[in-house]
């Protein structure tokens, strides 16, 4: 959870990163701040022991942002724990999450690499003296694309010794970058493929200059120049295996750095989580130039806790997932 501020704030005990005209706050205890950003829901804050299950606002609901962390063969959100922000930046479809100011978030999933965008800008472009890795856990849900996923990288690390396998279960680091700094090529898979869904799967390596081999979103090329990655398909192995050593013995890394630098550049300036919630800051107040009327005490309560308190929140929750994976199994 942050808080954003379209003004200079005074010096405050909290980290800041000031961004797009605009200063993130990361402070659970900060109280001055114009917009409040959650990140899939809010802290378990504790307090002498009591659990809080609210956030007594400081700013107007309306300039409330939720931002959906995970997809939706994971974690469905309640409409009733949705409905309570201004905004929401989803890759959940409509009929999943109804909201009046619903925004696909492209790019809004937070970097798993310790960069910000700032950072980014004056990132240098190692020398790449290794060749391809991946970084993919021992996960290997079914309910999700986790088991594919692996499936797909235990094929591929078995046909290609020089593919070097990092991530819990495996081979584990202390940073990702440790995985993808000094690699030319990089193998990924999102655990859920659907349009306009794609995550720090792709993000990450972009970030780190690396020509990507992804089985995701199938319509990044609408966001990403086409030659920044290389699509490969999760569910046929050796199709797989055959583009990957193909790229490579081509020698397709040089060639697309510059396609892979611009990629870089839209992520850095435009898909991450900072510039998506400058861009609705922006639109909202040039669509409502008069200052907002003071809260009267509002509050926002965890997802939970309002299934808890009302049966009948949980028992639509149940029938929209009963829902979701009936349509999910028919497709």
């Amino acid at each position: 959870m942050l808080r954003a501020s379209t003004e200079n704030t005074e010096s405050q005990q909290c980290n800041e990163l000031e961004h797009a005209g605009v200063t993130f706050i990361y402070n659970a205890t900060c109280r001055n701040y114009d917009w409040l950003v959650v990140y899939d829901d809010l802290p378990r804050q504790r307090n002498y022991g009591i659990v809080r299950e609210a956030e007594e606002l400081a700013c107007p609901p309306e300039q409330t942002i939720l931002i959906t962390a995970e997809p939706p063969t994971i974690k469905l959100y309640p409409d009733c724990y949705t409905r309570q922000f201004g905004y929401v930046l989803t890759t959940h479809d409509r009929q999943y999450l109804p909201h009046r100011n619903w925004r696909r978030s492209e790019g809004s999933m937070e970097w798993i690499v310790d960069y910000t965008p700032e950072q980014s800008f004056g990132m240098p472009e190692w020398p790449k003296s290794e060749l391809i890795s991946t970084c993919l856990s021992a996960k290997r849900m079914k309910h999700t694309r986790h088991r594919e996923r692996y499936d797909l990288i235990d094929y591929l690390s078995q046909q290609m010794p020089e593919l070097e396998w990092f991530g819990y279960g495996k081979r584990p680091i202390a940073s990702k970058q440790t995985a993808l700094n000094a690699y030319k090529y990089h193998v990924t898979a999102e655990n859920y493929i659907h349009p306009y869904h794609w995550t720090d799967k792709i993000s990450d390596p972009i970030l780190a200059l690396c020509l990507t081999f992804y089985a995701g979103d199938p319509m990044l090329g609408e966001v990403l120049p086409e030659e920044s990655f290389v699509p490969i398909p999760i569910d046929d192995h050796e199709a797989a295996l055959e583009i990957i050593r193909k790229t490579i013995r081509d020698g397709e890394y040089e060639k697309r750095l510059p396609a892979i630098r611009e990629a870089r550049r839209r992520i850095v300036t435009q898909y991450n989580t900072y510039d998506r919630v400058a861009q609705i800051i922006r639109e909202h107040s040039a669509a409502h130039p008069s200052p907002p009327a003071p809260p009267e005490k509002p509050v926002i309560l965890r997802g939970r806790h309002l299934l808890r308190k009302n049966p009948w929140n949980a028992l639509q929750e149940f029938a929209k997932l009963v829902r979701f994976r009936v349509i999910q199994r028919v497709r």
